[in-house]
């Protein structure tokens, strides 16, 4: 019964970060052309999110095996709620890229994901690992929205100013009903997890294929979000309104698949395969996107990538959890979440140089090459031993 509440809990703090994170994404861009920013100075602003979070996962993540998982979930989500408030006060970009460097150093992901295989025995954590996804994706889903209503000329900084109430309401929450949950049964709260001399170099060196599998998924992923809206006016002439809704209709794919359908495919296909399937579907999409020639094909390929997302992501996790002993588990997460978010910088920066020189579709179709090689790179990958 414990375990489930920390599960409910965890999920709707989880949630509500995001949407406080969320929130402020229509209105970012704007904010900081009031005091200046040039595209090049926008573009370092949001990117220095993800910078952050490159350093701070495996750190965040080894904390919380050190010192317990719920004082560093509670120590991210006032971390969070701090950069919400800078970001309302901020009178320049100085506080601005200060208040984002603090957001991204903030980063629950190893934690929460750590908390749940902690909470989940493991022949469930895919379908568990899905539904924390899903609480990140249904927080994402509404944030964006929620902040475009929220945005008014007469007071720019109200949606900061609400995304900072948000993630105190999600510490409150959290504070007042998250039980912590053990680690290992060798390691008391107080106590130094191993360090990382004392894991099996076999188990690392897994790990680090897990990482680089990660890597080439948000690669091909971000590489093909941060160029749509090019491609499909540029091809399709679409504007803000057409690519608003398929980026919607994304988020509701990504719910649904990592909530109900991805729990019940590695029940029956196993973890590994789970992962493969996201991964073919990956490939296509992506390569629909960047071939297709009218407005179906495009929505179609969005779907397909998202639904690859909703399989891949919660299937890999679960993965990673069963490669690591409790004592590591953060780490670990942290360090795949790291391989996430320099595929996140480094994605954009390829796919702006390729739809340059190359073309519009060429992202995805790049992409679309990225996930076909892993793919074909997961044939060295075994599935993990029960545990």
């Amino acid at each position: 019964m414990n375990e489930r509440r920390g599960f409910a809990v965890l999920w709707v703090s989880v949630c509500l970060d995001m949407v406080g994170f969320g929130l402020i994404l229509p209105v970012l861009p704007f904010h900081a052309e009031r005091f200046g920013a040039s595209p090049l100075e926008i573009t370092m602003l949001a990117a220095s999110f993800s910078v952050a979070q490159l350093f701070a996962g495996p750190l965040v993540g080894r904390l919380g095996d050190r010192i317990g998982r719920r004082p560093i979930l509670l120590a991210s989500l006032a971390g969070s709620c701090a950069s919400m408030v800078m970001l309302s006060l901020a009178d320049g970009l100085a506080l601005m890229f200060a208040a984002r460097l603090l957001s991204g150093s903030c980063t629950n992901a190893p934690t929460a994901q750590a908390y749940v295989a902690a909470c989940v025995e493991p022949s469930k954590r895919a379908a568990a690992l899905g539904r924390l996804g899903a609480a990140t994706g249904v927080g994402f889903v509404l944030g964006p929205a929620l902040g475009g209503l929220l945005s008014t000329p007469s007071y720019p900084g109200l949606p900061f100013v609400v995304a900072a109430v948000v993630a105190a309401v999600s510490w409150m929450l959290a504070f007042a009903w998250l039980p912590e949950v053990e680690r290992t049964a060798g390691t008391s709260a107080g106590s130094s997890a191993p360090g990382p001399a004392a894991r099996p170099p076999r188990r690392r060196t897994k790990l680090l294929g897990l990482a680089l599998v990660n890597f080439g998924i948000f690669a091909a992923f971000a590489a093909m979000e941060s160029t749509f809206a090019l491609l499909v006016e540029r091809r399709h002439g679409w504007g803000a309104a057409e690519t608003g809704l398929v980026f919607a209709l994304v988020g509701v794919v990504i719910v649904v698949s990592q909530a109900v359908i991805v729990g019940k495919l590695a029940t029956w296909l196993g973890e590994l395969a789970t992962m493969r399937v996201g991964l073919v579907l990956l490939t296509l999409g992506l390569a629909a996107i960047g071939l297709a020639p009218g407005w179906v094909g495009v929505t179609l390929g969005a779907g397909l990538v998202a639904l690859a997302n909703g399989l891949s992501a919660p299937t890999l996790n679960a993965m990673i959890s069963r490669r690591s002993d409790p004592a590591h588990r953060g780490a670990d997460f942290g360090l795949v979440s790291s391989a996430g978010s320099l595929a996140r910088i480094l994605g954009p920066l390829a796919a702006g140089v390729a739809f340059e020189a190359l073309g519009p579709g060429s992202p995805s179709l790049l992409g679309a090459g990225v996930a076909l090689a892993i793919v074909s790179a997961s044939v060295a990958i075994r599935e993990p031993d029960p545990g």
